[in-house]
């Protein structure tokens, strides 16, 4: 009877309920690889090619605010995106490979990260780039969500038109705010966004697992039970006892002459 309670002490130990009253436990799904179907790519070229001929190349910069993610439009609102004013490092790039990528660094079912090769327009006397870029299915809708260039791949040239030298210095003059992120940082942002989450029904009424009390009432029935117990045993024994030397002093009576 000891170990029995004791048992049901260390169940109720070992098996805590997280679960709130009302719902089930909160349960985080870590995001799996997903593919990058044609589809998919189509979609994410599409925006991709919209924002780098506009928020990176600085022109209909209006037009840009519904296809930029939240880390990007944080803190800005509408108005003040319009002003061109936002934090995305200009660049003045070129209509050749918009929306193109040289290689794909992660990729879950709906946020895809890249590394994206920028062409500069002819004289304007920047180096070809590569960007990191990671785009994001926010709201049902892909946006990019992050653009940073980690790469010049040789030195600007001198521009072939002084205007189009004094148009990229006035861009240039916005300061680019956003954080730069290692691969791995943006890989971890992405999967943190994407894992599902299971929010409990009622969260603010927690519900404790009623076999926290087997441990408060198996001390009591151990202190209590277990006397009684080897008093009604040892009681039996010696009734049984004292039945069988009354029995026995009969049987001697009757077979005395």
């Amino acid at each position: 009877m000891g170990g029995t309670l004791i048992a049901l002490a260390a169940v109720s130990i070992h098996n805590p309920s997280s679960a709130p009253h009302g719902g089930k436990a909160t349960i985080v799904v870590q995001p799996k690889h997903a593919p990058l179907t044609p589809a998919k790519k189509r979609q994410v070229s599409k925006v991709l090619a919209a924002f780098l001929s506009t928020a990176v190349a600085r022109k209909h910069v209006a037009s840009a605010w519904h296809i930029a993610g939240p880390e990007l439009r944080s803190g800005l609102t509408e108005r003040q995106w319009d002003t061109g004013a936002i934090p995305v490092q200009p660049y003045p790039v070129a209509n050749k490979g918009l929306g193109q990528w040289e290689s794909v660094e992660y990729s879950y079912r709906n946020a895809v990260g890249l590394s994206v090769l920028l062409l500069p327009k002819p004289g304007s006397g920047q180096a070809p780039a590569t960007a990191d870029v990671d785009v994001v299915k926010h709201r049902g809708h892909w946006v990019v969500n992050y653009f940073m260039p980690n790469k010049y791949h040789g030195n600007p040239v001198p521009a072939a038109h002084k205007k189009a030298a004094v148009a990229h210095k006035k861009a240039a003059v916005v300061v680019h705010h956003q954080k730069p992120l290692s691969k791995k940082q943006r890989r971890a942002r992405a999967a943190s966004n994407s894992r599902a989450v299971i929010i409990p029904g009622n969260p603010l009424k927690p519900h404790p697992n009623r076999l926290y009390l087997a441990l408060p009432l198996s001390i009591f029935a151990l202190v209590t039970l277990t006397p009684l117990a080897v008093f009604t045993i040892n009681g039996i024994r010696n009734r049984r006892a004292y039945t069988a030397h009354t029995r026995r002093g009969a049987r001697l009576r009757l077979s005395l002459p």
